[in-house]
C-alpha cells in the first residue's frame, strides 16, 4: 500500500487533478484546457518530478494571475486579441506542447546521459517563452502610451499584433528569468527532478533565458508580419477575431490565413528550443 500511495502516476494524478479543477473554478482554464493540461501535468511530474511540476505550474499560475489583474485597464486593448483569459486546448498545447515533448525527450531511455540534458534544456527553454510572451502581453497592454510594430518602430494602436512597448520588452525579460531562476532554486533546493542525474549550469541557465527572450520577440515579429489579422467594419479597427467584440463578423486584411494566434505561440516555442540546443551543442 505504501508503494502505491507513494506511486508517480498515483502521486501525479492527484496533483494535476487538483491544479486543474482549481484553474478551472478560476475560470483560467476551459475544459477542453483543463483535460490536455491534466495530462501534461501528470507526465511531466512523473517524468520531470517535483521539479518539473513546479516549473509548470510557476509559468501557469504566473501567467493566469496576470491574466486577472487589472482587467479594466486592459480592455481596450484585449478586445483585439483572439482568444481571452480562459485558456482552451489549443492555447495550452500551444504554449506547452513542447514543453511537454521535451520532458518525454528527457525521460527517453531513463533520461540517458546528453538526451536528458536536451530534453530539460527544450522543457525549460519553451516554458520560458511561452512564460515570456504572456508577461509580455498582460503587463505590455498596461502601458499608456502607443505600442511599436518591432519591425519598424511605427506606433500603431493597444493590442496590434506585433506591437510592443518598453514595459512589455521588460517584463518579456522578466518572464523568461523568472523560469531560468526557478529551475535554479528549485535544484538548489534538491526538489527531485526525476529519472537520472541533471544539472544546469550558469552558462545553460543564461541560455534558457536568453532562448526564452528570443522566443518572445519573434512571437512580436510574427504577429508584425505574417500573423493574420481581421478589420471590424463597424468599430473600424484591426483585429485577430473573426468576429469582433462589437459582435461584427470581420473581414479578411492580411497575413497567412492559417497563421493565428496559437500557431504563433507554438512556432515561437520552436524558435526557442532550436536557440537552446544549438547554443547547446556549440557553445557549452
Amino acid at each position: 500500500m505504501r508503494s502505491l500511495l507513494l506511486s508517480p502516476w498515483l502521486t501525479g494524478t492527484a496533483l494535476s487533478a487538483l491544479i486543474v479543477s482549481t484553474a478551472y473554478w478560476c475560470h483560467s482554464l476551459s475544459r477542453s484546457g483543463s483535460v490536455i493540461a491534466f495530462f501534461s501535468g501528470l507526465f511531466t511530474f512523473v517524468v520531470g518530478g517535483w521539479l518539473g511540476s513546479v516549473l509548470l505550474v510557476a509559468f501557469f499560475f504566473s501567467s493566469s494571475l496576470l491574466s486577472h489583474w487589472q482587467t479594466t485597464n486592459k480592455k481596450v486593448a484585449m478586445t483585439a486579441f483572439a482568444k481571452g483569459g480562459k485558456r482552451d486546448a489549443a492555447q495550452v498545447l500551444a504554449n506547452g506542447g513542447l514543453a511537454l515533448a521535451g520532458m518525454l525527450l528527457a525521460g527517453w531511455k531513463r533520461g540517458a546521459g546528453e538526451w536528458q540534458q536536451l530534453g530539460w534544456l527544450l522543457f525549460l527553454a519553451t516554458l520560458a517563452t511561452a512564460t515570456a510572451d504572456t508577461w509580455a502581453t498582460e503587463v505590455g497592454t498596461l502601458y499608456h502610451g502607443m505600442p511599436r510594430l518591432l519591425v519598424n518602430g511605427r506606433r500603431v494602436l493597444p493590442g496590434t499584433s506585433g506591437g510592443v512597448t518598453w514595459l512589455g520588452l521588460c517584463a518579456a525579460w522578466a518572464g523568461a528569468t523568472f523560469i531560468s531562476g526557478t529551475a535554479w532554486l528549485g535544484l538548489a533546493l534538491q526538489l527531485p527532478s526525476g529519472i537520472g542525474a541533471w544539472h544546469l549550469s550558469f552558462l545553460q541557465g543564461l541560455l534558457v533565458l536568453v532562448a526564452g527572450f528570443v522566443g518572445a520577440l519573434f512571437d512580436s515579429f510574427l504577429g508584425a508580419t505574417w500573423q493574420v489579422q481581421y478589420f471590424c467594419p463597424h468599430c473600424h479597427t484591426l483585429t485577430e477575431k473573426r468576429v469582433h467584440s462589437c459582435g461584427t463578423p470581420t473581414q479578411y486584411h492580411r497575413g497567412w490565413r492559417w497563421l493565428n494566434n496559437d500557431w504563433v505561440n507554438f512556432l515561437s516555442t520552436v524558435i526557442a528550443g532550436i536557440v537552446a540546443i544549438a547554443g547547446y551543442q556549440f557553445l557549452l
